[in-house]
């Protein structure tokens, strides 16, 4: 599993001259959850500020998952800060702005898209039991609410780090389980955790790995849960501070990254040629003939039907034209009649006339 916090030799001295940090080296792999504890002055809270770069290391080099951000410019630093939640113990809230707006605040300012925000807050409210408190403002939670909206605001953005600076130090033992099991959550979801706090006890029931500090040193570091160790003589100190070697830590040799193999066209080609090759050709064949043999009456019936269909329009108009002649010559024969029979009876009109004519001549 790969390292998400690395302390190689790290020292702190402040300007005033206090030590903060003296040699300390330890690491914390990704995905795990630590406690960091220690009396007031032990240098949990100046752990916290190198690794959020609020403070710089006077030496040794911290690693952020195998990134070194001691050297790291002024101008980058907010950019690595969006990898880290914080949670802090007086809460940091915005007393004008809803317990929504709040939580909300914190994906605006890395210019997350509203649609995602309106998606992604209410399934964190709801993940630390605040939904139902959505519009109720700072001043109207009590202090376990406070430090809920605090985690929510700490893992909107999925952060791969979680820094708890004493999360439960204003919270009575009641609330501090309930933040305690918020962060618990968190953390199997694979967030890494480090949690700062001076509640021995909390720390026992949630049997975790528990960091232990005094005066600057790492003086013990436990793997089940929290046993008051003694200082380990000097000796000692490479056994129980892993990682103590800078240029092994940087000589190590990362994992080459397999390559998928690239699929040419020509190959697709043959293996679709193979496939169909192994298909049964025969049958489909078969069948593609039958299926044209018993569609193909379907379409010369329907040929004969509309030739039929045509030849009898084509019978009818003729027979419609033989009628409409027959009439015509019927029409013209009798017209022909008619006139012939008119014209015989002017003719023996004409004939009986001259016959009186005849006749009175011979009288006279």
């Amino acid at each position: 599993m790969a390292d998400s916090i690395n302390f190689v030799r790290v020292s702190k001295r402040y300007a005033n001259g206090v030590v903060a940090l003296r040699d300390v080296s330890f690491s914390i792999a990704d995905g795990e959850f630590v406690f960091v504890i220690g009396e007031s002055g032990a240098g949990k809270s100046t752990i916290v500020k190198l690794l959020t770069r609020e403070e710089k290391t006077s030496s040794g080099k911290i690693l952020l998952n195998n990134f070194d951000i001691t050297g790291l410019y002024e101008k980058h630093v907010p950019y690595m800060r969006r990898k880290i939640g914080m949670i802090f113990q007086d809460y940091r809230l915005i007393d004008t702005k809803t317990v929504y707006e709040n939580v909300a605040f914190a994906m605006e300012i890395v210019g997350a898209p509203p649609r995602v925000i309106a998606r992604r807050v209410p399934i964190v409210l709801r993940m630390v039991g605040l939904k139902h408190r959505s519009n109720a403002y700072p001043t109207q939670l009590s202090g376990g609410e406070a430090q809920r909206v605090g985690i929510a605001r700490a893992v909107v953005n999925n952060p791969r780090i979680i820094l708890a600076d004493e999360p439960t130090g204003n919270l009575d033992p009641a609330n501090g389980e309930s933040i305690m099991a918020a962060l618990n959550k968190v953390n199997k979801e694979g967030t890494t955790v480090l949690c700062c706090t001076h509640d021995i006890e909390l720390v026992r029931r949630m049997n975790h790995r528990v960091l232990e500090f005094k005066d600057g040193h790492l003086i013990s570091d436990t793997g089940g849960g929290y046993t008051s160790l003694p200082l380990p003589p000097r000796h000692e100190m490479a056994e129980v501070q892993p990682n103590m070697d800078l240029e092994r830590i940087l000589r190590r040799r990362r994992e080459p990254v397999r390559e998928e193999p690239v699929v040419s066209a020509s190959t697709i080609q043959d293996d679709i040629e193979r496939i169909l090759s192994r298909l049964p050709r025969r049958e489909a064949t078969e069948a593609d003939e039958t299926l044209e043999t018993v569609e193909a009456p379907e379409l010369d019936t329907e040929t004969e039907e509309d030739t039929s269909v045509e030849e009898v329009l084509t019978v009818e108009n003729e027979e419609e034209v033989s009628d409409d002649e027959s009439d015509g010559l019927a029409e013209t024969e009798a017209e022909t009649a008619k006139d012939t029979s008119e014209t015989d009876a002017d003719d023996n009109i004409d004939d009986d006339s001259a016959k009186l004519e005849s006749e009175d001549q011979a009288a006279v």
